[in-house]
């Protein structure tokens, strides 16, 4: 079943040539010192040659298509227009010329002598009939971006039957679990280089028997899950717009953010860090330079949602298979997911972490439940829509259907993520020490990564798939949260440096905290805390109200910079 509509296998030369691209870049990764540098030069040049040239084109186009529109005027006549979407004809030959105005998350479309300035990459226009018949669709993936105000989605498709509104709010809960996911990072969760500004560094029952696990566990599923809910919107988006356009939305919504990423907000909370550092330093460190550092950060997932939709647009052609044409296949059975899980997310994870031996591929973190459970949940996200997974042709009632596939109970699937979870947080910290370990620690992540985005799948099926208010405020914002939330995250954590060093403590008192690098990223601290357990406590306390503090601020901001630049 996982090998037939639209699999990746060796079909054409298209998917050679990926493959032997993605081998090659392997190999460029394994070169000691510099392959990680490398692999993050090639997939930002790639994409920008890719996707930054087609926004660059845009503009040019839509500056040509204004001049010509305006030497065109005098061979026009117009009737009085009360609204843009009133048609005018050209008196010699009275054909008629569509609006201008483009439509949201479309191109406009003009049968007059303009026509020649469009796009050669965008779709041919569609007739009057197909127009109106494809007027009432609803791109799910654009909602999901926030980029669709409920106001304008007819009403027909505003109920659970049409719109999976539980992956909307899916997303809105990893994005969530992001920010505290860092926010943990911040406390000692990711070690001394897992973060831009990191205290807590030193032996304590807060890291180690809280924070460390929770990061270990989330990083099993969590960005898997991303692209699974990502790639599960992409054969719509593309059949609908055809490849053209819809390269078009790609580098308008992920590329530009990813750059904006890369060279001003990661580089600004590196910058934020370094400030901290330098003024908390253990020696002078007002005279250390700031250094600027353009990286993808945690924007990484951008640039390979990009990679990933450009190999898809390569290899798919068809742009005329709905869902309702596609075969309804229920989920791979238990022992399928179990050795996929096994094998791909778990072992060829950790094959790829021995060959390259660096901390990062093409800016993508290395570590459990990374790149072949990425690349994985990315395949089985286009299954799912291919084979309808979510929603069956003839259903009224949808909030059963995915649990109705699995070949065990529920409940027993909810037991094995438990264990599986247990077994992680023992055997993970011991994978260093011998291959057995780590082979044990892998295969078990890569288990958990499968069952626990199935879990959690079905539990937003069944008890969150609506629709209110908060809900549509938190899927406008979530985006703009993914993208921005670090610099909240790294001003609050300094924030708390600032409130414990100067008002906590006296600022003569040795405890204070104090960082290793003088301000050169990346910047932590090995000071231990005051408080009961060696400062458990303290971590405890501070990192829960970090926690709420930031999800509280950087929603509702993220939600005025979305309204702000809503495109």
């Amino acid at each position: 079943m996982l090998m037939d509509c639209s699999c990746f296998i060796f079909q054409s030369n298209k998917h050679i040539a990926w493959t032997i691209i993605f081998v090659i870049s392997l190999l460029i990764g394994a070169i000691p010192d510099l392959g990680e540098f490398q692999t993050i030069l090639i997939i930002i040049l790639a994409t920008s040659f890719r996707f930054g040239r087609l926004i660059c084109c845009q503009a040019n186009e839509q500056t040509r298509v204004a001049t010509l529109d305006e030497h065109n005027n005098d061979a026009v006549v117009t009737t009085d227009v009360s609204s843009s979407t009133t048609p005018f004809v050209d008196a010699n030959n009275e054909e008629e010329i569509f609006d201008l105005s483009p439509l949201e998350g479309e191109k406009s479309i003009t049968t007059s002598a303009t026509a020649d300035a469009v796009l050669e990459f965008l779709p041919s226009p569609l007739s009057q009939v197909e127009n109106e018949a494809n007027s009432n669709i609803v791109d799910e993936e654009e909602m999901a971006d926030g980029n669709s105000s409920s106001q304008t989605i007819p009403q027909q498709a505003r109920h659970a039957g049409d719109r999976l509104f539980f992956l909307d709010n899916l997303k809105v809960f990893l994005t969530a679990l992001v920010v505290a996911h860092h926010v943990t990072c911040g406390y000692g969760g990711c070690g001394a280089s897992g973060w831009f500004l990191t205290i807590g560094l030193y032996d304590n029952l807060f890291r180690h028997n809280f924070a460390n696990g929770f990061v270990t566990l989330n990083q099993c599923f969590f960005m898997p899950l991303f692209f699974f809910v990502s790639a599960y919107f992409l054969p719509q988006s593309y059949e609908r717009k055809g490849k053209g356009q819809f390269l078009y939305d790609r580098a308008r919504r992920l590329w530009i953010p990813a750059v904006l990423a890369t060279f001003v907000i990661v580089p600004g909370c590196f910058l934020a860090s370094e400030a901290v550092g330098a003024a908390n330093c253990k020696n002078d460190g007002s005279s250390l330079p700031f250094i600027y550092l353009p990286h993808p950060g945690h924007c990484w997932f951008l640039y390979w949602l990009l990679m990933m939709n450009w190999c898809y647009s390569s290899l798919y052609t068809s742009t005329t298979v709905l869902p309702g044409n596609n075969c309804c296949e229920s989920l791979p059975s238990t022992k399928l997911r179990i050795c996929t899980g096994i094998l791909i997310c778990g072992i060829a994870m950790l094959a790829i972490i021995l060959i390259l031996r660096t901390s990062s591929f093409a800016s993508m973190p290395l570590v459990h439940g990374s790149l072949a459970c990425d690349i994985y949940m990315f395949y089985l996200g286009i299954l799912a829509y291919r084979h309808d997974w979510f929603r069956k042709e003839g259903r009224e009632e949808i909030s059963h259907y995915l649990r109705d596939q699995l070949d065990m109970p529920i409940w027993m699937l909810r037991v094995m993520v438990i264990l599986e979870g247990v077994g992680i947080v023992l055997l993970m910290p011991k994978a260093a020490n011998g291959l057995g370990y780590a082979i044990a620690a892998f295969a078990v992540a890569g288990l958990f990564c499968l069952d626990m985005s199935l879990v959690l799948l079905d539990f937003f099926q069944i008890h969150m798939d609506f629709e209110n208010a908060l809900t549509q405020f938190l899927t406008d914002a979530s985006y703009s949260v993914y993208i921005f939330h670090p610099l909240i995250v790294v001003v609050s954590t300094a924030g708390f440096i600032w409130l414990y060093n100067h008002i906590i403590l006296d600022e003569s008192s040795e405890q204070q905290l104090l960082f290793e690098h003088g301000g050169l990223p990346p910047v932590f601290s090995k000071t231990e805390l005051i408080g009961a357990g060696e400062g458990t406590t303290t971590l405890a306390i501070a990192w829960a109200v970090s926690v709420v503090l930031n999800q509280v601020i950087i929603w509702p901001l993220a939600w005025c910079i979305k309204k702000c630049f809503p495109s």
